[in-house]
C-alpha cells in the first residue's frame, strides 16, 4: 500500500522548494483588493484563484542521512555554485554541535559540525549566501547550564570553515537570536534580539576585520517597556525600520538611521491577534496564519495574510487558498529585493505567494507527481 509523505518530510520538501522559487520571474498575477481604513473581519476575500503551472522541473535527488539526527527543522540553503547545503542542530546530551551536509554530483557529503564549540548549541534561522558565494550562519550556544549564553558566528567559502566568533555574550538573556544581512556593499550586519524573559532589546552590529562591533541598542523608547514587541526590517541602504505592537494590539512605527531612533508614530491601526509576520523590501508589514474559511457544506483550515503599507494603511485581509485545506503553517522566505510566501495543501499542491506591495501578487500552483508524496 502506498502511504504518503510525512509531516516532517512534506516540510522539509516546502522548505527546499521555497527556497529555489526565490529566482522565480513570470508568474500568474492576481489582484488585491482597495485599503480599508481599519481592520474588519468582513472585507474578506473568498476567493482566489491559482493557475497551475507547467513551467516546474523536478527532479528526484537521494534522501540525505541526518546523523546525528535533528532537534529542530534543518536549514536549507543553495550556494552560488548551485550546490544545496543542509544545515541542522541535534539532541541535547552531551556537546551538540551544528551539523553541514551538502548535496553535490548526486550524493550528500558526509555530516560535519561547522564548530566544535562546546555547550549545547542550536539553529533558529537560514544560513546567508553572500555575491562572493561565501556561507554565513548564525547560531546560539548555551556554553552551560545558566550561561554564558552567546551567538556564535562562522562562515563556508566552500571548501572549509572558518573559526567560530563571538557576536553576543550575555550572563542573563536566556533567549538570545540574531539575524545576518548584507547592504549595497557586501558589508555582513546582524541584528541581535535578546530577551532576559520579561524585557527584551535589539542590537546592531557589523562584522569589519573579522571583528563584531556593536553600534548599541536600536530598541526605540517608549516608556512601555516590555509593553511593546517589536520587529523590524533588515538594515538596508542605512536605515532599520522599526515595527511595534503594544498590549492593545495598536501598531508602533519608528526607524533607526547612523546611531540614532527617529521619533515613534503610533497608528490608528488595531492589529489582528496573529503573531507571524514579515516585512517586504518596500517596508509594507504583512501578518498570516492559518484560520477557518466557509465552504459550501462547512468550513476548512486555509492561509490568510493582510499587507499594511509604508503609509501605515491596512489593506483588506485576503484568504489565498480558495476552498483547499491547508496542511502546513506558511513558510516565508526573502532576499533582500523579494519576498515568497508558500503552503502545502491536502491534495499535495505547494502553492507561492510574491507580494507585489500590497496592491497585487503572483502566486504559483505546483502540483507534485506522485511519486514524490509517496512515503
Amino acid at each position: 500500500m502506498k502511504r504518503k509523505r510525512s509531516t516532517r518530510n512534506r516540510v522539509l520538501l516546502l522548505i527546499f522548494i521555497t527556497a529555489v522559487t526565490m529566482s522565480c520571474l513570470n508568474l500568474p498575477q492576481i489582484s488585491l483588493p482597495t485599503p480599508v481604513p481599519t481592520f474588519d473581519s468582513s472585507t474578506l476575500v473568498s476567493q482566489i484563484s491559482v493557475k497551475e503551472s507547467s513551467q516546474w522541473l523536478l527532479k528526484q535527488m537521494e534522501s540525505p542521512i541526518l546523523k546525528p539526527p535533528p532537534q529542530n527543522s534543518p536549514q536549507l540553503v543553495i550556494g552560488l555554485d548551485g550546490r544545496l547545503h543542509l544545515f541542522w542542530d541535534t539532541l541535547g546530551g552531551a556537546d551538540a554541535f551544528i551539523y553541514h551536509s551538502y548535496l553535490e554530483d548526486g550524493y550528500w557529503s558526509e555530516p560535519f559540525p561547522i564548530s566544535l564549540s562546546l555547550g549545547t548549541s542550536k539553529l533558529y534561522v537560514s544560513p546567508v549566501v553572500s555575491p562572493d558565494g561565501v556561507i554565513h550562519v548564525l547560531w546560539k550556544n548555551d556554553l552551560k547550564l545558566g550561561g554564558p549564553y552567546r551567538l556564535l558566528y562562522a562562515q563556508f567559502d566552500g571548501v572549509s570553515w572558518s573559526e567560530e566568533s563571538e557576536v553576543y555574550v550575555s550572563e542573563k538573556d536566556v533567549n538570545i537570536w540574531g539575524e545576518l544581512f548584507f547592504d549595497e556593499q557586501s558589508v555582513i550586519h546582524a541584528i541581535v534580539k535578546a530577551s532576559n524573559g520579561i524585557n527584551s532589546d535589539l542590537f546592531y552590529l557589523t562584522l569589519n576585520s573579522n571583528n563584531w562591533q556593536s553600534s548599541g541598542s536600536i530598541t526605540p523608547k517608549t516608556g512601555l517597556d516590555g509593553l511593546v514587541t517589536w520587529q523590524y526590517k533588515p538594515f538596508y541602504s542605512g536605515i532599520v525600520l522599526l515595527y511595534g505592537r503594544d498590549l492593545n494590539r495598536d501598531l508602533r512605527f519608528s526607524s533607526w538611521e547612523a546611531g540614532e531612533n527617529g521619533d515613534i508614530t503610533k497608528a490608528n491601526i488595531h492589529l489582528p491577534i496573529y503573531t507571524d509576520y514579515f516585512v517586504d523590501s518596500f517596508g509594507n508589514y504583512y501578518v498570516y496564519w492559518t484560520g477557518q474559511v466557509p465552504v459550501p457544506g462547512g468550513a476548512t483550515t486555509g492561509a490568510y495574510y493582510q499587507c499594511i503599507d509604508t503609509n501605515l494603511h491596512p489593506w483588506s485581509e485576503a484568504v489565498l487558498s480558495g476552498e483547499k485545506t491547508v496542511i502546513t503553517k506558511p513558510l516565508i522566505a526573502q532576499t533582500q529585493s523579494a519576498s515568497v510566501m508558500a503552503w502545502i495543501n491536502r491534495d499535495d499542491t505547494i502553492e507561492f505567494l510574491f507580494p507585489n506591495g500590497c496592491e497585487s501578487a503572483n502566486v504559483y500552483s505546483l502540483v507534485l507527481p506522485e511519486s514524490t508524496t509517496q512515503k
